[in-house]
């Protein structure tokens, strides 16, 4: 089983670049994702109609190969 969580907190970014056997992977929820769920709201209520259809928001994938990309040494989290 995999489970994966921490949502790109960076003491658990930094756990991964620091090979630790039972966090290897993380994913990161950038702030922008609200973006597309307010914009999706706003309709919603504007128009009164129901919103269909399937949004898929970029959430990278945090490894060992890539996690010195997602981490800021000075973030308090």
């Amino acid at each position: 089983m995999v489970l994966l969580g921490g949502s790109g907190m960076n003491r658990v970014i930094k756990t991964i670049m620091d090979g630790d056997k039972l966090i290897d992977a993380n994913i990161f929820y950038p702030p922008t994702l609200i973006a597309p769920a307010i914009e999706i709201t706003a309709m919603r209520y504007a128009t009164q109609s129901p919103i269909r259809g399937r949004h898929v928001l970029d959430s990278p994938l945090i490894t060992k190969a890539n996690a010195e990309e997602f981490h800021f040494p000075d973030s308090p989290c």
